[in-house]
């Protein structure tokens, strides 16, 4: 189990406002950007991992992630303002990297003639992802319009398997040549990415971004 507070986290926030008008303090400047921490995270946890070992041939490991992570900050370095300066409540859901499940599995085995196999899969359920508009708020105030809470859409799982087939030669203690082919996403699968959000276009849900597909590579070392 794994629980996780954090506090007096980074946070961006436009302090060219007024609290009471919400109107430009210096209407010279759009918005004045400030540097705080007023931020705050939660992560919750379930890991599980077996490990089989039978002998030094033969190898499997398998690890599984049960998860939350909630903040009311996506704050970097230079993006992520806080939607409303003076109420960070308006910014609490889900993290941009809030992952429900993650499974991995990787192991690797020893074949006749020395030939080693090894491979790894893994799958994680979906990222979120927040819907955005420009219509106006309900509240009136001169601020950006989220229609549900942050990153409350889900975009869509991500699957690999990669594999790796390789023969060592010995030609004494010190020295041996290794040839080998690795396979990157055996299954060519379609793992997107981005997602758009602003709910007035026709591609609302639609992803933007891929992972790269299936990726062969052939390698040869020398040990000396």
């Amino acid at each position: 189990m794994v629980y996780a507070r954090g506090f007096d986290l980074y946070v961006i926030r436009n302090a060219n406002l007024d609290p009471i008008t919400f109107q430009r303090v210096n209407p010279n400047y759009s918005s004045v950007s400030t540097f705080g921490n007023g931020g705050r995270n939660a992560y919750k946890a379930l890991q599980v991992q077996v490990n089989v070992i039978p002998n030094a041939q033969h190898l499997l490991k398998v690890a599984y992630t049960l998860a939350t992570n909630h903040s009311n900050t996506s704050s970097t370095l230079s993006t992520g303002v806080a939607t409303n300066p003076f109420d960070y409540s308006e910014d609490a859901g889900p993290t941009d990297n809030d992952v429900r499940h993650n499974l991995t599995m990787n192991g690797s085995t020893t074949l006749p003639l020395g030939v080693q196999v090894s491979g790894i899969f893994s799958y994680r359920s979906a990222l979120p992802y927040s819907t955005v508009t420009d219509a106006p708020r309900p509240d009136g105030k001169p601020l950006s319009f989220r229609p549900e809470s942050r990153n409350a859409q889900r975009g869509d799982r991500a699957l690999s398997v990669d594999l790796r087939l390789s023969k060592i030669v010995t030609f004494s203690a010190r020295r041996s040549a290794t040839a080998f082919i690795e396979v990157f996403n055996v299954t060519n699968e379609v793992n997107y990415g981005d997602y758009i959000g602003t709910v007035t276009s026709t591609l609302f849900g639609q992803p933007t971004t891929s992972g790269p597909m299936r990726r062969t590579q052939l390698g040869f070392r020398l040990d000396f």
